[in-house]
């Protein structure tokens, strides 16, 4: 398993929102291996601020 923490600039979308708060969407196609071989895909999006913090609401309005 890989552990790694890119820069927002470098890993997603970052617009300025109407609040002049700095917003970074990111969107991440995650494949997985089961004890079976079963190989599940999928999507994954995450939103937060220039910082590095999550904020699960701007989700939502993305």
């Amino acid at each position: 398993m890989t552990n790694q923490s890119p820069t927002a600039d470098k890993s997603g979308l970052k617009v300025q929102s109407n609040d002049g708060r700095t917003k970074v969407l990111l969107i991440w196609h995650v494949t997985t291996q089961g004890k079976k071989g079963e190989t599940p895909n999928q999507m994954l999006t995450l939103a937060g601020d220039d910082e590095g913090q999550r904020v699960p609401a701007w989700v939502e309005v993305a």
